[in-house]
């Protein structure tokens, strides 16, 4: 466990470093208005109540990778340096294989996601039990229903922490920008 959050500071502090050095500046080297309007964003490490381990760190670190691909938010390595905080917990983690074909399974990963405004300490939005959902072809078995696009188990997971990232990040966006355009918007956590 401490391992996993040595690595995931460390990672942090890389994706950190590579967002300040992508910042816009005008002719007169000046940072421009347009990335000082952009919001930054602290991800907290996400927790796991689940009996599979090591899945926290993989779905922190794949939030955080699609924040520094999109360019729509600054990631920052504290939260006293944040305008924002995505905190996440993984509460449901079920692999079941599929009764109609063989070799087939769904996983489905749930999470309560929010986004804290750091400065008015508010949830400025939160989703309970968001879920995500792949079916796929086991590739590591050796039957006759395992082609070649198949896919392992840490290959469906990798799918889904992809999808969730895009949803939680689209979320976030949204709310900033709604918070930006004036609007007093707090939610109950």
């Amino acid at each position: 466990m401490k391992q996993s959050r040595v690595v995931l500071s460390l990672f942090a502090l890389l994706l950190t470093s590579l967002v300040s050095c992508t910042s816009v500046h005008n002719s007169a080297g000046q940072v421009s208005p347009e990335s000082k309007n952009v919001k930054k964003i602290y991800v907290k490490p996400f927790t796991n109540n689940t009996n599979q381990s090591g899945l926290e760190a993989k779905f922190t670190n794949e939030v955080m990778k699609e924040i520094m691909e999109t360019g729509r938010l600054s990631l920052v390595n504290n939260e006293a340096e944040a305008d924002g905080i995505i905190v996440a917990t993984i509460i449901k983690y079920t692999l079941e294989p599929r009764t109609t074909t063989h070799g087939e399974y769904k996983l489905l990963v749930g999470a309560d996601v929010s986004l804290i405004d750091k400065n008015n300490n508010a949830t400025l939005w939160a989703e309970h039990d968001m879920e995500g959902t792949k079916t796929y072809k086991d590739s590591s078995k050796n039957s006759a229903d395992a082609v070649d696009d198949g896919m392992t188990e840490e290959e469906a997971r990798q799918l889904v922490w992809e999808k969730m990232s895009r949803k939680i990040l689209s979320s976030v966006v949204k709310e900033f920008k709604s918070v930006t355009s004036g609007s007093e918007k707090k939610v109950s956590a």
